[in-house]
């Protein structure tokens, strides 16, 4: 049997691209195999093999609901893509319901026909489709299909049916990523996301030189960072939330009478939004803010610096005007030679080496070289994780410039930080 994910055919990737990406809710591919489609046709004339393919569509076509799709995919299989799932029993139920259509035999020229039905079925919930390709998907319920044919009594109902559900991820992370993507399109609809600032300090003199937009969820009574939700969104809620949070920074800058620079992260996935550049350019001339007072920090672990496309789109933000400040450097994460291949202001040492680098001399090094680095670049250096005077201490003498920490600062509300900077001058 010929897979279909190995054919030269592209439209039946993108047809199955298309029909995941439609899907508005959980939702399943499933690759249904008439087994015994070989042996059948040698025993017909062309008119009831034709008679065969079609009461084989027309059989999992009758189990289908709205928004449901069918697609063809040669050699007797099909694809099915189901919509709004509640769970993976949910699949294991639809599963039984397709069985059911083949457990009788069917009357194929007034002779009873019994048919020998297999099916890998891939439990995935919308934005795991996004992360994952067509081909990525259509392989696992290959193997599915596989695992069902061989191991026949794993998954069966009946005598002519056998089915196998797997999933790209374990289902119960699959199942708690759609709840935090669909409660977090919730929040920011409900105005339940804020932000928070935390200082950027000078370690020389104690003087506010920035500060960094921090995202916080108004979630189940309990307030949430990003740490505990951003690797689960999809990317097209993720660049929903940046837009948002963006236009929030751009009304606090507005509000504050000093021209602090402001740092607000940006996930690898929005350098992919094709109104990337349109958006950030046309928010910034209706708030009247310039672009050099907003930083995009940028994760150097993401292996956004080894993405062309990607770099791409830092230059062009750049060339707007736009700082651009790569977060998270350390020694295993990215050469400092990879840094040059992006148009950075600023470099921040990863909280994990600048925050314990008191009595350690092999992180103290590492530090050491970063900001070497920065100097010979002109680029400033953020020490991150500051939580006592010996860091401190020890990250000036070292040379870094900048710091972050609740040592020198909590996060806060523009509002108060504003304060500060009144008191301040």
């Amino acid at each position: 049997m010929t897979h279909p994910a190995k054919q030269s055919d592209f439209a039946l990737l993108n047809r199955v691209a298309d029909a995941i990406n439609a899907c508005h809710g959980k939702c399943a591919l499933a690759l249904v195999s008439l087994h015994n489609m070989v042996s059948l046709a040698k025993t017909m004339d062309l008119e009831a093999q034709a008679d065969l393919r079609d009461i084989f569509a027309a059989s999992c076509q009758s189990v289908l609901r709205p928004g449901d799709a069918l697609i063809l995919a040669g050699n007797g299989r099909l694809i099915l893509v189901l919509d709004n799932l509640i769970d993976i029993h949910h699949v294991h139920l639809a599963g039984m319901k397709l069985a059911r259509t083949f457990m009788s035999p069917i009357q194929l020229n007034t002779h009873p026909t019994e048919l020998n039905v297999f099916s890998g079925i891939v439990y995935l919930a919308r934005q795991i489709s996004k992360v994952h390709s067509p081909t990525q998907v259509l392989d696992l319920a290959e193997s599915a299909l596989h695992a069902a044919i061989e191991f026949d009594d794993a998954q069966s109902v009946g005598e002519n049916f056998h089915f196998q559900v797997k999933t790209l991820e374990p289902a119960d992370r699959v199942d708690e990523h759609w709840r935090i993507n669909q409660s977090l399109d919730s929040a920011l609809k409900e105005h339940a996301i804020y932000l928070d600032y935390q200082p950027k300090i000078d370690l020389n003199n104690g003087e506010l030189k920035g500060a960094e937009a921090l995202i916080r969820w108004r979630h189940g009574g309990e307030i949430l960072s990003p740490l505990s939700f951003a690797s689960a969104l999809q990317p097209e809620l993720m660049w929903n939330l940046t837009q948002f949070c963006f236009r929030a920074v751009l009304r606090d800058a507005a509000d504050c009478a000093e021209t602090l620079p402001i740092a607000l992260d940006l996930d690898r996935s929005c350098l992919d939004a094709p109104d990337l550049l349109h958006f950030f350019k046309r928010e910034v001339n209706f708030w009247g803010i310039e672009p050099q007072r907003l930083l995009f920090e940028i994760s150097a672990g993401t292996g956004t610096l080894n993405d062309a496309p990607r770099r791409r789109a830092l230059f062009e933000l750049h060339q707007l005007g736009f700082g651009i400040s790569i977060d998270d450097v350390s020694a295993g994460l990215t050469s400092l030679q990879q840094l040059s291949a992006v148009p950075a202001e600023e470099i921040k040492i990863s909280g994990e080496i600048s925050g314990h680098i008191e009595d350690n001399p092999e992180l103290s090094r590492i530090c050491q070289e970063i900001i070497n680095y920065a100097k010979q670049h002109g680029i400033r250096v953020v020490g991150q994780n500051i939580e006592d005077a010996n860091t401190l201490t020890t990250l000036a003498a070292l040379g870094c410039k900048l710091g972050q920490g609740f040592y020198l600062g909590a996060p806060t509300t523009m509002t108060r930080l504003s304060t500060l900077i009144k008191l301040a001058s």
